[in-house]
Parts: structure tokens; sequence; C-alpha cells
């Protein structure tokens, strides 16, 4: 069997998304025998094949102090003893059967050729890629947006504890963390647009995604109905995209400014690193 384990990154504050996620994993992917590693902060959460991280507890943080995404994430992958992970997040809810095969497939590519630092494995992640010898891939782009991502892939732990940095929500980090990876000039694979279509032919289908702002997106009430899971979508309510528009206060924009010139410094570091 393959070596590879699933981070799922996710937090106490989504704990609601977690029973529907394993029951739509269960049925859609039962022949899984991995390991789940479930970034919770303080909780609990017993299912097969789950480990839940508990990383504040562990990190004695009181419950009164949050802890940014980059964080979280970083304390989850420095504690995963695997080289290679299947990251994913708690609400990419499956509709369809997992083609683990697939999956399998290039986990073995990876292990094989240890210059590959990511395969991502949905068509959803931007556009930018030439075609390579590698069959069912295509070769990213070094300077495109989005070229990381916090869809589905399989990442080598290494490299994403390189990119993150404590400071970054999972947005911004797909911004800058893209900007560094593009730096650093490291080989990052995606399937070939010709061969993976959202809801036509997918590898992982899920919902993308399944919570925005907070809030279920409403193609979630089919899907649950259709799989016996039942919610209580009133405790969040649901998104409208038209109920939001946010204008940034001088605060907000002072530390995006902050960040922004630390990204910058960030860069020419990992510039000169490769020159040296």
């Amino acid at each position: 069997m393959p070596n590879y384990s699933i981070y799922l990154s996710t937090c106490d504050g989504y704990a609601d998304c977690w029973d529907p996620f394993f029951s739509l994993f269960e049925k859609f992917w039962p022949s899984f025998d991995g390991k789940i590693y479930l970034s919770s902060e303080y909780k609990e959460y017993h299912r097969n094949h789950v480990i839940p991280m508990k990383l504040c507890e562990s990190h004695s943080v009181p419950k009164s102090k949050r802890i940014s995404w980059s964080k979280l994430t970083r304390w989850g992958l420095e504690e995963i003893p695997e080289d290679i992970i299947l990251f994913m997040q708690e609400d990419f809810f499956l509709k369809a059967p997992v083609r683990y095969e697939l999956i399998d497939k290039f986990y073995d590519l990876m292990l094989s050729n240890p210059e590959i630092k990511c395969i991502h494995l949905t068509d959803q992640n931007g556009e930018g890629a030439t075609s390579c010898d590698y069959d069912g891939l295509d070769l990213m782009q070094t300077h495109r947006p989005y070229r990381i991502s916090c869809q589905c892939a399989l990442w080598r732990k290494e490299e994403l504890l390189t990119l993150i940095r404590n400071r970054e929500s999972a947005w911004e980090w797909e911004i800058f963390g893209s900007h560094r990876s593009a730096a650093l000039g490291h080989q990052y694979y995606q399937v070939r647009r010709d061969f993976v279509k959202l809801d036509q032919f997918e590898i992982v289908p899920y919902l993308f995604t399944g919570i925005v702002k907070g809030k279920w997106i409403p193609q979630v009430v089919p899907l649950f109905k259709q799989n016996g899971i039942d919610v209580d979508f009133s405790m969040r309510g649901f998104y409208h995209p038209e109920e939001y528009f946010h204008k940034s206060d001088a605060k907000e924009k002072f530390n995006k400014f902050i960040k922004r010139a630390l990204n910058k410094m960030d860069i020419w570091f990992l510039r000169m690193s490769r020159k040296s």
C-alpha cells in the first residue's frame, strides 16, 4: 500500500464539518487504509484512521488566543513523519468515488522523482502550464497565479514548510506563497486540463468548496440529503455573494502593506539562496 497520509486542514470552529466530511469520505473512498491527520486545536474526534492533533493544546496555547492558519498548519506538518502527504480541507465534501489508483500512481511518481515537489490533482488552480513527459500531467509555469493553492494536491511536506509563513491566512498564503515558490523555482505539476475536468472526470470529486466566508454553499443541501446526512444549516446560514462587499479600513490596509513588504524581502532572500 502507498505510504502517504492525508493532512486534513481544519480547526475547531469547523468541527460541524467533520461528521459530514467523514461520512462521505467513508462512502466514496472505503478502501483508504492510511492515516488522516486532523488539525484540531483542542477537540478530540474519533473515526476510522483519524488522528486528532489537538495542536493548540500540545503547544499550551490559551483558549482565548487565536492562532493563524499558517502557524497551525506549520505545527501540524512538523508533527507528521511522512515525507509526502495528500492535502485536503474539511469542506471538501466528496460527491463520487475517488480514483485512488491515480493518486497512487502520482505518489509513486513523486517517490521515484524527488525533484517533483507538488502534484495538483484538480483543474481548479489557475492557468499556466506546459506539456511534459509524465502521463496525465503538465508542468506548471514558474511565474503564474495560484502556483500553490489549498485545493487537493500531493505535497512534499518539506516544501510546504519552506513556503509557509506564520503571519498569513490561507488566502494570503496562496497569493504570497505562489510568489515564493516562483523564487525557489522547484518543479510543480498539475493534472492535464484535457484529462481532468470539473464535473466530468475528477480524481478527487468534491465540492469547490462546501463553505465560503464561514457559510454553507447551497450545493451541500442536495448532496447531504442524497447521502442521509442531517445538518442544522441555520447555525451557519448560506453564502450569498451579493451580501458581501468588503471595504478595507486603514488598519487592514496597513497590515496588507506590511505583509507585501515582508513577502518581497522573503523573495529576495530565496533568490539569493538559489545563487549561493
